[in-house]
């Protein structure tokens, strides 16, 4: 089997050339769920009930399929409230009754319908809904979509508008700097109004809301929400019609592995969000701090550029909680370490702003560096790293379809790019050097762990003893989550090579295309863990992680930030509408990089280097003023 990106308009079940499940020749109730049976041999599905408004749906197209079996992390509750539940025999269908609802099955062909009352509030398309391709694990999903039908939800797309009618999406976690690098359709114009872009963080979760149901759907106005658990790529196509009308249809589904989606019924978003949430977890109460203003760039390369920044709040009296370091406190690109040669007396120093009334966070990317030199140039070790690797966390270079060397596998090395140094930064990052017009072009090579070992995310957490207990970071920015690799091909789309082997524990070795979404939430998960310990060992006080992406159920590890932003009015048209779409996918707290991370059309042209000062590349002071406003409501 192959693995690469898909686009949106290459997968394509409603070309109606996909296998439906068709008849179903039998069905035997266990306990709260139901087994059906398909008239191709070894193949069936499971319907099983989880509460009196929610039950969850699995099919996988393989002969007999184990259901007993849990991929995905995200959902860690699946007892979602007391009901009783009546299970009757029609001869051509199955109803089951929790008291709150009641789900017919049809068994000639297998379509679910769900009725609240009398009233149908969802329903399979007729006959061709469930599908998949025969021999392989593709799978999709088509259910109607009712006049006056509105979704949300989704995670962190983008689109001017809240509800996503009419769109085509995909569930990719990609390094899409400043949300133009992304793989779209021939034809489309990329950027922050295209919510066919993959971007950093995927939550594949879809709310219906009908305020005036009519025809076979009239009644009460009702909510619904499905989450489809399939952590490879992933696709939502809610009525948006391309080699086929999809007039009246929408459709789910993912290139790898099961379908495995939980509906849950509810009278509005609200009761839906708390069953999802009940689900997958629920953010824990943040620090105080956290909703106060904050400051960070790529560019306080040392403790006069920061304490620059600091004094100069201070100074202006603007009230200001937290700021933020990036990559240049480490000691040359090193993940765990400080720089104190660009941060002399670290400890002293952060205490310092700790005594002027500010939290401070650091860039942690999830790169192990495999540069032998600190940056005095010299050979010097790094433990952290020799912790990871000694644990036997770091990736191998294995891949499917290939037969495994003779001899222990090499370690995966990847690279990373972190741009430019125009020459403003004053510090050398050995071995790198100068190019001919006076730049230095700026990154690292390395290791990536298996963070979907649990050893792995072990060692990783006990890594962060130096940042919190030694030196006294309040915070971690937890950045690189997709991951990101510097490459861009449908095969390795600026993240590891889809075909990459990877080792779950329980599971066998698993193509990285198939868990590809689970990389950021088992980091998150590592440095969440990790830092919980080390906080218990010296103060019971708030965690606080800020991450750039993520997975369903993130929300109880992190808050999300919005990448690698462009400054230009398009992406400020998004912002709250992408805000509010994280809220209603559980993830309360999240925010933007106010004025845009990257160059766009709202600002000047730049950077460039004039005079050892860098000009250029300024936001728009206009665009600036209104994102500022739009800030200062959004809850990071």
């Amino acid at each position: 089997m192959g693995f690469s990106y898909r686009n949106v308009d290459e997968f394509r079940p409603n070309s109606g050339q996909w296998s439906p499940v068709g008849d179903l020749i039998s069905w035997a109730r266990a306990g709260d769920a139901i087994r059906l049976n398909m008239s191709v041999p070894g193949l069936g599905l499971v319907v099983s009930f989880l509460g009196p408004r929610c039950f969850r749906v699995r099919f996988r197209p393989v002969a007999d399929a184990d259901y007993t079996t849990e991929i995905s992390p995200a959902v860690v509750e699946r007892d979602l409230g007391p009901f009783r539940l009546t299970v009757q025999d029609g001869g051509d269908h199955v109803t089951a009754d929790t008291g709150d609802m009641t789900v017919r099955i049809d068994l000639k062909p297998y379509r679910v319908q769900v009725f609240r009352g009398s009233q149908l509030i969802a329903a399979d398309a007729p006959s061709y809904n469930l599908v998949y391709i025969p021999s392989d694990e593709v799978v999709a999903n088509f259910k109607i979509l009712p006049a006056n039908a509105r979704y949300c939800g989704f995670g962190f797309k983008t689109g001017a508008h809240l509800f996503k009618n009419q769109t085509a999406m995909t569930f990719f976690n990609f390094d899409n700097f400043s949300y133009t690098r992304g793989f779209i359709p021939e034809g489309q114009v990329g950027g922050p109004l295209n919510p066919s872009e993959p971007l950093y963080c995927s939550v594949p979760l879809l709310i219906e809301v009908n305020p005036g149901p009519v025809g076979d759907f009239r009644g009460a106005a009702y909510a619904y929400g499905i989450f489809f658990d399939n952590p490879s790529q992933s696709y939502f196509n809610i009525g948006a019609s391309d080699d086929s009308d999809m007039s009246g249809r929408y459709y789910f589904g993912a290139l790898y592995g099961e379908m495995d989606y939980y509906f849950m019924a509810g009278g509005d978003c609200g009761e839906v969000l708390a069953q999802y949430t009940t689900l997958t977890g629920r953010a824990p109460m943040p620090p105080k701090y956290v909703f106060g203003f904050h400051q960070g760039a790529y560019g306080y390369y040392d403790h006069v550029a920061l304490s620059a920044a600091a004094d100069a709040y201070r100074a202006a009296r603007v009230p200001i909680d937290g700021l933020h370091i990036d990559i240049d406190f480490q000691d040359n690109y090193r993940n765990f370490t400080h720089s104190e040669r660009k941060f002399p007396d670290t400890r002293r120093y952060l205490d310092g702003l700790h005594a002027s009334g500010f939290k401070c966070s650091t860039d942690v990317t999830a790169l192990m560096n495999a540069n032998p030199l600190d940056e005095t140039g010299n050979i010097a070790a790094y433990p952290p790293l020799d912790a990871v690797r000694a644990a036997g966390a770091l990736l191998e270079s294995r891949f499917a379809g290939e037969s495994p060397d003779p001899g222990p596998p090499a370690l995966f090395r990847v690279s990373l790019n972190y741009g430019t140094n125009l020459g403003s930064n004053p510090y050398s990052y050995p071995p790198l050097k100068p190019s001919a017009d006076g730049s230095t072009p700026l990154g690292t090579d390395g290791w990536y762990p298996d963070f979907s070992r649990a050893s792995a995310r072990k060692v990783w957490g006990d890594q962060y003893r130096h940042l919190i207990q030694d030196l006294g970071m309040d915070m971690i920015w937890q950045d690189m989550t997709c991951p990101a690799a510097f490459a861009n091909t449908r095969e390795q789309p600026s993240t590891l090579p889809l075909s990459l082997i990877q080792n779950p524990d329980g599971q066998p070795p698993t193509p990285h295309a198939k868990i590809h979404n689970l990389y950021a939430l088992h980091l998150l998960m590592a440095t969440w863990d990790g830092i919980q310990r080390l906080r218990k060992e010296v103060a019971n006080r708030r965690n606080f992680v800020i991450a750039r992406g993520g997975y369903a159920g993130m929300q109880r590890y992190a808050a999300l930030w919005t990448g690698d932003a462009p400054s230009s009015w398009d992406y400020l048209a998004i912002n709250i509408p992408q805000m509010l779409n994280h809220g209603l996918s559980g993830i309360p707290i999240s925010g933007s990089d106010i004025g845009g991370f990257a160059n766009g059309s709202g600002s000047s042209p730049g950077p460039t280097l004039s005079d050892g000062k860098i000009v250029g590349g300024i936001t728009d002071p206009e665009l600036f003023t209104r994102w500022m406003h739009v800030g200062a409501f959004l809850p990071w």
